[in-house]
């Protein structure tokens, strides 16, 4: 069997994937999250807009941008 295509994060959508299929904490949870920039944006979209989290209690941050480099 060969393995999966690998791609690189803020092509894949594999995290944001896994957490549309998590079970979460009932309620308001704070959500802080920090990595890549699409990624974080696309959990973040994911949060606010279909599970309904409130703005004020998701914090992502972004510590990369796909593409740039950090100097």
């Amino acid at each position: 069997m060969a393995a999966p295509r690998r791609r690189p994060g803020g092509e894949s959508t594999v995290l944001v994937d896994a957490i549309r299929a998590a079970d979460l904490p009932p309620g308001q949870p704070e959500v802080w999250m920090a990595g890549e920039r699409a990624a974080m944006l696309a959990v973040r979209a994911h949060l606010l807009d279909e599970r309904g989290y409130p703005r004020g209690r998701v914090r992502p941050t972004t510590y990369w941008r796909r593409g740039e480099s950090g100097n």
